[in-house]
C-alpha cells in the first residue's frame, strides 16, 4: 500500500483472499495434514473454520491446533465468537476492528457470513500509511468531538429536530402516506418528550410515528409540506399536534433540503418550535386589535396617529370630517401642522410630548380646510424605538368650541341671575318708598278736602288749585307703579330663564343655546 491509497475505499480492495479455511467437521489430523499438504505455513495467522456451505463458525489458534488430541474435532475446540467486518466497510474500518479488538487479522464477510476474503495488521505496517492512518484517526476523532457537541447542542435546543435522509432515487409521486417518511427518519432529538410527551427512542424505533400526534385537521396540509420540500427547498408551516395525553398545541414547521453534488436530495432537517404560547398572545394581539379599530373607527373624537414630522399616517372617520378633508387618503397626505391656527403652539405641543412622553388636557386652536375655527382638547403620547427615539405620536383631540360656548353662557346666565337678584332689592325699596307718599298725598288730600268744605268762596279757587295738582302727582306716582312693578316683573323672568338655558338645533346641524322662554321687550 502507498499514501495514495483512500482509506474510504471497501475493505475487500485491500483484503486477501487466500486465506486458509478448515471444516468444522475435520479432525485435528486431518486439519495438520491438509495444511502440510498445501503449504499454508508462512501465511498462517489465525485458522478459519466454516461449514459445508461456506459459511463462517469460528477461527482456531495455531496454539491450540498444535497441542489437541489428533482425534479431536476442529469444531469442538475452535472459537466462535468472531470479531467479522462486513464487505461493504472501509479501510478504515477495518482499522479501528484491528485496534480495538488487538487482532493481527480481521475476517470479511457478506450477509449470509460467508467468508470472502482476510485484512491482516500487517497491512497497515507500511510508514506512509501509518502516518495516513494516525492523521486520519485524529480527523475522525476530530469529527467524533464534534459530533457529540452537536449531539449536546441538539439535546439541550428547545425546539424539536428531524432529520430524513435519502441516499436513494425515490419517485414523490409514488409517495401516498406518512410512512415513506418514517422509514427515512434517522434523528430526533430529546425535545421529542416535552413535545409529543414520548421519549425520542419510541419515535427513531418506530414505536409510534412522529406523524400519529398532528392534528387529523391538519394532516393534508402537513403532507403537502413534506412533499412540496423536495422542489421548493425550503418552506414552513404551523399546525396543531395533540400530545400523548390529549393536549392540542400549535407549532411552526420549518423544512430545508440537503442537496447532493449532483443535485439529489440527501437529506431534509426540520426544526419544529412549540408557538402555543405565541400564538395565544398574538390571537389576543388581534382581536385586540379589532377591538381597537371599531373604537377607532366609530369614535366621535378625532383619533390619529402622525409620523414624528407631522404627517398623517391614520385618522379615524370622525378627524377627517372634523377637519373637513375628503378622505383618508386625503388625509395621509397632509400634515397636522397645516390645521394649526398658531403654529409655535403645535411646536410647543410636540416638545411637551417628547420631553414628559404625553401631553393631557392640552387646548389648542385649529381650523379646517375650509377656515372654520374651533378649539380642541387634546391628549397624545409619544411611541418610541428600542433605544428611546420617537417613531409616532397617537392622540385623541376632541372639539370643546361648543362645550366652552355653553360654559360661557351658563357664565352670562349666572350673572344675569345674580344681576337680577342684585336690582330687585334696590326696586323694592324704591316701591316701599312710593307706597310712602301716596299714602302721604291721600292724607294730604283728605285734610284739603275738609278744608274745602270750611273755606270761604274766595279761598276755593286756591284749594281747587291745590287738588288739581294733587291729582296730577298721583296719576305720575301711579304710572311710576306700574313701571317699577314691570321692572320686577322682567327682572324675575330673566334670573329664571337664564338659570335655565337650554340647547336647540341651529338649522344646519349643529346647536345654539337660548333662555326657555322669550317676552317682548
Amino acid at each position: 500500500m502507498t499514501e495514495q491509497t483512500d482509506l474510504h475505499q471497501p475493505v475487500m480492495t485491500i483484503a486477501r483472499q487466500d486465506m486458509v479455511t478448515l471444516y468444522e467437521d475435520y479432525t485435528i489430523q486431518q486439519a495438520l495434514d491438509y495444511i502440510r499438504i498445501n503449504g499454508f505455513g508462512e501465511k498462517i495467522v489465525y485458522f478459519y473454520v466454516v461449514n459445508g456451505n461456506g459459511q463462517l463458525k469460528g477461527v482456531i489458534l495455531t496454539r491450540r491446533l498444535l497441542t489437541a488430541p489428533l482425534e479431536q474435532l476442529i469444531s469442538e475446540v475452535m472459537i466462535r465468537r468472531l470479531v467479522t467486518i462486513p464487505h461493504d466497510a472501509n479501510i478504515l474500518d477495518a482499522f479501528d476492528l484491528l485496534a480495538h479488538h488487538k487482532l493481527l487479522a480481521l475476517p470479511v464477510v457478506d450477509p449470509q457470513q460467508n467468508i470472502l476474503g482476510v485484512v491482516y495488521a500487517s497491512m497497515f505496517m507500511d510508514e506512509n500509511y501509518i502516518i495516513d492512518l494516525v492523521q486520519r484517526k485524529k480527523e475522525s476523532l476530530e469529527i467524533e468531538r464534534l459530533h457529540r457537541r452537536l449531539r449536546s447542542i441538539l439535546d439541550h435546543m428547545r425546539e424539536l429536530v428531524l432529520s430524513f435522509s435519502y441516499l436513494e432515487d425515490f419517485d414523490t409521486d409514488k409517495i401516498t402516506d406518512f410512512s415513506f417518511f418514517d422509514d427515512h427518519l434517522v434523528e430526533i432529538n430529546s425535545s421529542a418528550l416535552p413535545f409529543y410527551e414520548v421519549p425520542a427512542s419510541y419515535i427513531l424505533y418506530k414505536k409510534i410515528s412522529v406523524f400519529d400526534f398532528i392534528h387529523d385537521l391538519d394532516k393534508d396540509q402537513v403532507f403537502a409540506h413534506y412533499i412540496g420540500l423536495f422542489d421548493k427547498g425550503f418552506s414552513e408551516i404551523t399546525y396543531r399536534i395533540v400530545t400523548q395525553r390529549g393536549q392540542i398545541k400549535w407549532v411552526s414547521d420549518y423544512g430545508r433540503v440537503e442537496y447532493m453534488k449532483t443535485g439529489k436530495v440527501r437529506r431534509v432537517n426540520h426544526i419544529i418550535e412549540d408557538i402555543t404560547e405565541k400564538k395565544k398572545a398574538l390571537d389576543e394581539l388581534q382581536a385586540n386589535e379589532q377591538k381597537y379599530r371599531r373604537i377607532f373607527e366609530l369614535s366621535k373624537d378625532m383619533v390619529y396617529i402622525l409620523k414624528p414630522n407631522g404627517q398623517i399616517i391614520d385618522i379615524n372617520p370622525a378627524g377627517i370630517k372634523l377637519l373637513g378633508l375628503s378622505s383618508k387618503e386625503d388625509a395621509m397626505q397632509r400634515n397636522i401642522m397645516d390645521f394649526h391656527v398658531d403654529p409655535t403652539a403645535g411646536e410647543s405641543l410636540v416638545k411637551e410630548i417628547l420631553e414628559k412622553g404625553e401631553a393631557t388636557k392640552y387646548r389648542i386652536l385649529f381650523q379646517n380646510v375650509r377656515g372654520e375655527k374651533f378649539e380642541i382638547g387634546l391628549n397624545a403620547i409619544a411611541q418610541r424605538d428600542d433605544i428611546g427615539n420617537a417613531i409616532s405620536y397617537q392622540g385623541v383631540a376632541h372639539n370643546i368650541t361648543e362645550a366652552i360656548r355653553q360654559k360661557e353662557l351658563e357664565t352670562i346666565g349666572q350673572m344675569a341671575g345674580c344681576f337680577a337678584d342684585d336690582l330687585a332689592s334696590p326696586l323694592n325699596v324704591v316701591m316701599i318708598g312710593v307706597d310712602t307718599f301716596k299714602d302721604f298725598l291721600r292724607e294730604l288730600e283728605n285734610s284739603t278736602e275738609k278744608l274745602s268744605n270750611q273755606a270761604a268762596t274766595t279761598d276755593q279757587e286756591e284749594i281747587n288749585k291745590i287738588t288739581s295738582q294733587f291729582a296730577d302727582v298721583n296719576y305720575f306716582m301711579n304710572q311710576v307703579t306700574i313701571a317699577i312693578n314691570d321692572i320686577r316683573q322682567r327682572l324675575k323672568e330673566t334670573r329664571e330663564q337664564y338659570w335655565n338655558l337650554k340647547k336647540v338645533s341651529d338649522g344646519s346641524g349643529g346647536i345654539i343655546f337660548q333662555r326657555s322662554t322669550k317676552y317682548p321687550l
